[in-house]
């Protein structure tokens, strides 16, 4: 039994994997205020998803609500299960911050760097602002938002 829990530990440190029970995060915990020109905007769709193409914003989305009259929206987080955790190697991030109005999707935020997706985004987006570069440790991207 101690050989083949040895053989076995051996034949995971060499595929990159350890058995490692965990919980992944897929979609973060989101609270954002949506502003335009500093006005409140409500009752528009708000989306925390990816892209597959550079051109459309958020056509794979995982999880969406709808902002009240205050502008603000709240998205509880989203979780896999996982068995195994990989020691080699980082994953890499590129998500989307998406807002619908009637027809028109506009991106508030695209995210893309290597590492895991945040557990936690608190942020302000204004649609009337300029789009800005931001960078924090882990967190990279360029967009309408500012992260508090």
């Amino acid at each position: 039994m101690k050989l083949f829990v040895i053989l076995l530990s051996f034949c995971f440190s060499l595929s990159a994997c350890v058995p490692f029970p965990h919980r992944e995060v897929v979609v973060p915990d989101i609270s954002a205020t949506i502003l335009e020109a500093g006005q409140p905007v409500s009752e528009a769709r708000f989306i925390f998803g990816r892209s597959k193409a550079e051109s459309v914003a958020c056509d794979m989305e995982f999880a969406s609500t709808l902002t009240d009259d205050n502008g603000h929206v709240e998205i509880y987080p989203q979780y896999n299960f996982q068995w195994v955790l990989m020691i080699l190697g980082d994953p890499v991030a590129d998500w989307e911050l998406c807002l619908k109005r009637s027809t028109e999707m506009t991106r508030l935020w695209k995210a893309q760097y290597i590492g895991d997706l945040p557990s936690k985004l608190k942020l302000i987006c204004d649609l009337a602002s300029n789009e800005t570069v931001f960078q924090r440790l882990n967190l990279y991207g360029h967009g309408r938002c500012e992260f508090e």
